[in-house]
This record gives structure tokens, sequence and C-alpha cells, in this order.
């Protein structure tokens, strides 16, 4: 197994909070009673835990599920990852509503590098839906430019992230228009990840043709704006074959309680920072197995069920319709005693 060990992470992924001001509807968050979170704060003791891994991270982002501009220690956290690591890029992603002044200038002094600022149209698919004022987003925005300005610093640099659905897709032109007002130059567009049955139609792969036309057209109005738009999780020619994954060799993300996942699809360690040194984590037996199956094409049931693998349900049932097909030429090829056998193998890897 040592041909799986990792000297470091490229990415570390510490969820800050898990509290948040919106109530979007494309979010998981929406399906869950709110006073759950209502004291949702990763404490700075467990922070600390995180930044023996730091060292040799390339990126440290401070967020999850939740709004990282709540917690009330957030340039300190900014603050300490940049001590603690080399050269690594320390970002986070937002909803910019509480962007306030004060805010703004702590995080310019404690180092922020980047900012994402999540803008998914202008409509009830985006944020504006969950309760978000987009006017107060842009005055926020461009307040934080003219700060930098008086600092005479270029940090954090503003980037924009895009969540596509079908009905919200023909709103990135506007998101496009907003973003030329505050002067950002970069956006991720990523395709819904569906976290409810209501949700899945919204689901870009399920159009793909129109998910195209929407797309080039946005493309072609940020090329004559000066803006670059990236896909995340997906390929703009809207392509549905299944997706290498190399999260568990380059990710580590830890939960606000001190729990480590090895991938944004939620594969548990079952293992803490507050129980078992970060360092320790990374290289556990856990981490390089799953290493090894996804070298190997062995996935884990959870792997094979991921929507960053596999777009559409659609695609995953046809992956298994083959993985079937392929059992049952095998067994009329006398490799395996019976049909029973088949079964059986297909159940222990796609986890009916």
């Amino acid at each position: 197994m040592d041909k799986y060990v990792v000297p470091s992470p490229v990415t570390i992924n510490i969820e800050t909070t898990l509290r948040c001001n919106l109530l979007c509807k494309m979010c998981g968050r929406v399906n869950v009673n709110p006073r759950q979170y209502a004291h949702a704060d990763m404490d700075m003791e467990t922070f600390n835990r995180i930044t023996p891994l730091m060292e040799n991270a390339k990126t440290i982002w401070l967020s999850g599920f939740g709004e990282p501009l709540l917690h009330k220690e957030l340039a300190a956290m900014v603050q300490l990852a940049k001590k603690s690591s080399k050269s690594a890029e320390v970002p986070f992603t937002t909803n910019a509503m509480l962007l306030s002044a004060q805010k703004a200038e702590e995080l310019i002094d404690a180092g922020l590098d980047k900012m994402q600022v999540s803008i998914d149209g202008t409509t009830k698919w985006g944020h504006v839906g969950g309760g978000a004022d987009m006017s107060k987003v842009i005055a926020n925005l461009k307040r934080l430019k003219e700060l930098k300005a008086e600092k005479g610093v270029a940090y954090p640099e503003v980037i924009m992230g895009f969540v596509a659905m079908k009905d919200n897709l023909h709103e990135l032109l506007d998101v496009l228009d907003i973003a030329r007002e505050v002067d950002v130059k970069f956006i991720t567009v990523q395709p819904l990840r569906p976290g409810s049955e209501e949700m899945r139609n919204q689901n870009i792969y399920r159009h793909p043709k129109y998910a195209r036309k929407m797309i080039d057209k946005a493309r072609k109005k940020a090329e004559s704006l000066g803006i670059t738009i990236e896909a995340q999780f997906m390929d703009f020619e809207m392509s549905d074959k299944r997706r290498d994954c190399g999260f568990p060799s380059e990710f580590l993300h830890v939960s606000l309680d001190g729990s480590v996942y090895m991938c944004c699809g939620g594969m548990p360690t079952f293992q803490n920072v507050k129980d078992t040194p970060v360092c320790d984590i990374w290289n556990s037996e856990i981490y390089l197995k799953l290493r090894q199956s996804l070298d190997t094409g062995d996935y884990p049931v959870k792997c094979l069920n991921c929507s960053i693998m596999y777009n559409t349900i659609e695609n995953q049932e046809r992956d298994i319709i083959k993985h079937l097909t392929l059992l049952e030429k095998i067994r009329k090829k006398g490799f395996l005693g019976s049909i029973k056998s088949a079964i059986a193998l297909t159940r222990r890897r796609f986890g009916f």
C-alpha cells in the first residue's frame, strides 16, 4: 500500500460553520431545521488541530455548507492558515450579504487571498429566492474594491460561482452583467447536485441541448466582456461519461466538529482530528484503501452513487446494466458457476 501514501493534500477544506443567513431552494440545507445549526461553528481549538497538515497544502478553503462571514473568528482563521502554510492560497465561498466594511477590512488585514461569491441568478432559483438582496451584494463588493484601493492591495481576488439549473441557466447572462459592474473577471459554473426528488429535473444533464445552447451564449458574452467562464465538475460539451476522481489523493475535508471526510461527496474516514493527529488520518488505512480502489477501478458503492462521477441517475443505471451484461457473458463462458454468483457480486459492487 506504500504506493498510495501521499505526503500532503493539495486542498484542505474546512467547514468553519454550518449556519447561513439565507435559505436557498437549491441548497441541501433547505430540508433541515435551522435550529439544528443555531450554534454550529468550528472552535479555534479544533481549527488548530488541522494546522500541522497545512504546511505544504496549495489551497486551504474555509467554507462548507454554511456562510463563513457568520463566524466571529473567521479573520483569525485566515491569519492562522496563512501562517501555518508555506504558500497556500486561502479562499472561501460566500453570498457576500454580510460583507460589512469592518469585516472586509479585517479580512484584507488577515491576508485573505480569494473570495468566491455565489450568485446563482437574479430570481427565485438563485440566492435572491433564498433571501439575498442583489443590490446589497453589489454595494458590498464595490466597497471591498474601494477598501483594497485605499490599502494599495490586490487581494482578496473576487470571483463568482454559479450553480447551473434548468430554470436559472438563462440568468447566467444577467450574472455576467453583475460581474462586469463589480469588476469580476472569473466565474465558475457547476451543475446542481440534486438533493431531492423535487430538484432532480433541474439537473442540466437532463436537458443537454438547452444547456449547451445557453452556455454557448454565455461564453460568447463573457468573451466580449473580458470575463473567463470555467466549468467545474462538468464540461461545456455536456458529455455524460463517468468522471475520474482524484479527491482521496488530493483532498481532505474537516467538518466543524472535527470529523474528517475524503471527498466533497462526504466519504467518511470515521476519524476525528480531536482524537487522532490529522497527519495520521491523511495516510490512514481507510484513505489508502480508497485510493487503491479508485486506482484499480473497484469503486465503493458510495462512489457509484456520486453525482460528480455520474451526472444523472440514468448514466449510473447504464453502467450497472453494462456490468450485469458482462457478468452474464462471463457466466455463460463457465467462469462463474451460476447467475446467483453474478447477482451476489453485483450486489456487493453496487449496494443492492
